[in-house]
């Protein structure tokens, strides 16, 4: 159930059911609410490219593009059939993306793979 106050949602959820216990994964909460509101994920979309512009605006690694794209680390592993770990290790740096792989984000985040490979040298000596 949702009410919303100043625009801002509060939402209440059941109780974990038993054996359940690391509680509530938020992708399984945004499906949740973009298959209910199909307006929802237009909407997250704008948030998470509103966010790359006003508080990721100095990152210059593969985290910036994603937001820029719309997209959550899930929908990019989707997109790239990855899984969601790999893309948040590639982000912090821990992973060296395959040329292959490395192919697939650049096509998902609609930017070429020297912008990409770029983006990923960068976010990297940042850290």
């Amino acid at each position: 159930m949702s009410t919303r106050t100043n625009n801002v949602h509060h939402w209440d959820f059941a109780p974990q059911a038993e054996g359940h216990a690391k509680g509530i994964d938020i992708d399984d909460v945004i499906s949740e609410l973009t298959k209910n509101n199909p307006g929802f994920a237009q909407h997250l979309t704008v948030a998470r490219q509103r966010a790359a512009a006003s508080y990721f605006s100095q990152d210059e690694g593969i985290r910036r593009l994603r937001l820029a794209a719309g997209l959550s680390q899930r929908e990019l592993a989707d997109i790239v059939g990855t899984a969601q770990p790999y893309i948040a290790c590639l982000e912090a740096g821990g992973a060296e993306p395959k040329i292959t792989t490395a192919a697939k984000i650049a096509k998902a985040l609609n930017c070429t793979l020297t912008e990409l490979l770029s983006a990923y040298e960068l976010g990297n000596n940042a850290l």
